[in-house]
């Protein structure tokens, strides 16, 4: 049975959450995560080992994660897993771990607190809204190129045939315990037909039988894990091909996307400006919330505070200083050396000018997505009030990304590459500020232009458009 098909089975069958409560879960959870993550243990993230190893962890950390969540009583068993779960998340660990272990304190917190079952699906939605970074954090192997993804189809081809190897060598140690079982039997039956033997013996054959017994069903799951072991690294080894794929393909298609761009840059060039606009507001700069200077730098470009690089891996939001009260303001904006499987893992988004952003700062979590909506580069959706809309383009290192401020209308209009988006936003009626994240070491986003129109550049006639109300 896969990870998600024993989840599904936690939700539909409180029996399933019960057996694997009695099968001490986990108290296993927690004996692996103490040794894993021990003081004197460096984990490492680059071998293919560590790979698998981390991706076993992350599945046992969900199926804890799902029982935790239902209403069957586990309190006996939480206060070791909270010990150890506080004491790693203190060390330097993988991001999806890192990611699953604060779901876990947040969700025993919360269960120590009140078991109000609104409240864990509050925290069911974040904790979705949190997998889309682990899942994305799982995609990262297959950008480090065709050299490393051959060499870890290896690996796991290797681990393929290690796990059949330990089947093959399980399911003889099963036939041994079967036969052994058949003799104990006739021993049992036969001591039975002598007088003179006592019930003691009788009594001992019978608990011999339980553990042989006992030892064929362990021998049973440690089977099935091994299966399910095989399973996994096979759809990983598939996943893998299909990565390694996807970037070939892109390889392929990059030369005549390049062409595409020069051929849309070259019919801009000879399109006439409709558009009157006014010079470079030079009092607009980024304002850094990082007091310690630890987490990014902010550089300058012709003498105002407009470039932003992250030192290091953390959610870094950074905001423009300038309020917007009134008018029709465009700002344009360049991510580089966020890509990630093509595309820029960055946010680019308006908040409410009151709304102090935390650092670090998680657009998507509350309270956060409830004063801040923002346009993600990965995936082009639009992020609002724990809603991801789509629709728009995806963007990536390089494009001009340009937001339009219309206060007048109470409006926010979207253009990558200036092309406008069909997602947009209405209803604004309240000072704003426009506001950029990154995450990955080195990652950078440079503001090109702030300026004041006198007229809006967006058309009112886009197909498929669709608004989100402020």
């Amino acid at each position: 049975m896969g990870k998600q098909s024993l989840i599904d089975a936690i939700e539909l069958n409180p029996e399933v959450t019960n057996n694997l409560i009695d099968l001490d879960i986990i108290e296993q959870a927690t004996e692996l995560l103490d040794q894993t993550f021990n003081q004197d243990h460096i984990y490492s993230q680059q071998s293919p080992s560590s790979e698998l190893q981390q991706g076993v962890i992350l599945n046992i950390l969900d199926v804890v994660y799902k029982i935790l969540q239902s209403d069957v009583e586990t309190k006996s068993q939480e206060m070791k897993l909270r010990i150890v779960v506080e004491r790693i998340a203190n060390i330097e660990l993988p991001f999806p771990i890192k990611v699953a272990i604060q779901q876990l304190i947040t969700i025993l917190k919360f269960k120590e607190k009140d078991s109000n079952k609104s409240k864990i699906l509050e925290l069911t939605l974040l904790d979705a809204q949190e997998h889309i970074w682990i899942t994305e954090e799982h995609l990262f192997v297959a950008e480090e190129g065709r050299k490393v993804a051959e060499e870890q189809v290896r690996v796991f081809e290797e681990r393929i045939k290690v796990a059949e190897e330990q089947k093959q060598q399980a399911e003889e140690k099963q036939r041994i315990l079967e036969g052994q079982k058949e003799q104990i039997e006739q021993q049992l039956i036969f001591a039975n037909k002598e007088k003179n033997i006592s019930e003691e013996i009788a009594k001992a054959a019978q608990e011999h039988i339980l553990i042989v017994e006992e030892e064929k069903k362990a021998i049973q799951e440690q089977k099935r894990e091994i299966e399910e072991q095989i399973k996994i690294s096979e759809e990983k080894t598939r996943i893998e091909e299909m990565h390694l794929k996807e970037v070939q393909d892109q390889v392929t298609a990059k030369d005549s996307q390049i062409e595409h761009l020069l051929a849309e840059v070259a019919q801009l060039k000879h399109q006439p400006v409709q558009t009157i606009e006014h010079g470079d507001d030079t009092t607009a700069e980024l304002s850094n919330p990082d007091s310690s200077g630890q987490g990014m730098s902010l550089e300058r470009v012709s003498g105002l505070l407009r470039k932003a690089v992250a030192l290091k891996q953390e959610f870094l939001v950074v905001s423009l200083n300038k309020e917007i009260k009134n008018g029709i303001r465009s700002l344009t904006v360049r991510f580089g050396k966020c890509n990630f499987l093509g595309f820029a893992q960055g946010y680019v988004g308006i908040t409410k000018a009151s709304y102090k952003i935390p650092y670090p700062c998680l657009p998507s979590g509350k309270p956060n997505c409830q004063n801040m909506l923002g346009y993600l580069g990965l995936d082009g959706e639009v992020c609002y009030k724990g809603q991801s809309i789509k629709g728009n383009s995806k963007f990536k290192d390089g494009q001009l990304i340009t937001l339009e401020l219309n206060y007048d209308d109470g409006t926010l209009h979207i253009f990558v590459d200036r092309k406008q988006q069909p997602i947009f936003v209405k209803g604004i009626k309240e000072a704003m500020k426009f506001w950029f994240q990154i995450w990955n070491v080195g990652s950078s986003f440079e503001i090109i232009s702030v300026k004041k129109l006198e007229n809006s550049t967006a058309s009112k006639l886009q197909p498929n458009q669709k608004a989100i109300n402020w």
